[in-house]
């Protein structure tokens, strides 16, 4: 083949189309890269001998486009149920005694003292018939000396049962100040307060008063 025709020679390979502008110089107009390397071979003329071929490069592949992450959608976190506050303590009201009146007293006193009670006014706070053993106690009566009245009139109850009635009291207790003080002395020794006859028992007194709660004579 002619220098001539060398120069006219369009080679194609592989969709490359190569065209020779002078002797061993050739310009390559790359086509769109494919996704994988292509290689081929390309034809150079070369003076005074044919055509050969040389190699063309490898194509770098295009990488892909990166993948875009899926978008994660974030849970939020459960609340913890909230604690329930324990219910108020609730303070015990305070013990608040029944009221002492003077009703609540003679039914305490009378249930546990001997004879029998009755509430009537004799003409003093407190009377005692010591042949039968009955107690009439006034409504009158202050409620301060209600007991103390009370625990005296009890004394001369046991007087009557101990000598068999009033006459045998009197005849017993007269050495010992009467029948009075030694039912002051043995109220003092239940609990009164006051006393109306005698303020301070001598030892007889306190001797003959023990021995009438217990039972016996002094």
């Amino acid at each position: 083949m002619t220098t001539a025709a060398l120069w006219a020679l369009r080679a194609t390979a592989g969709g490359i189309l190569a065209t020779g502008v002078a002797v061993g110089v050739m310009s390559i107009n790359p086509p769109v890269q494919p996704a994988h390397p292509i290689k081929m071979s390309v034809p150079v003329v070369v003076a005074g001998r044919g055509v050969d071929t040389v190699a063309a490069p490898a194509l770098s592949p295009v990488p892909p486009p990166p993948t875009a992450a899926a978008p994660t959608t974030a849970h939020p976190a459960m609340p913890k149920p909230a604690r329930k506050p324990p219910p108020p303590k609730v303070a015990a009201a305070p013990t608040v005694a029944p009221a002492v009146t003077w009703q609540s007293t003679f039914a305490a006193l009378s249930a546990r003292l001997p004879g029998t009670w009755i509430v009537q006014d004799r003409g003093a706070w407190g009377a005692t018939d010591l042949n039968t053993g009955t107690v009439y106690i006034a409504p009158r009566t202050p409620l301060s000396k209600l007991s103390s009245v009370m625990y005296h009139e009890s004394v001369h109850v046991l007087q009557g049962r101990v000598f068999g009635g009033r006459s045998g009291a009197d005849a017993g207790l007269a050495t010992y100040g009467g029948i009075e003080a030694v039912a002051d002395c043995g109220a003092r020794m239940l609990g009164a307060t006051w006393t109306n006859y005698v303020q301070h028992c001598s030892a007889a007194q306190n001797h003959a008063a023990s021995a009438i709660l217990r039972g016996v004579k002094p």
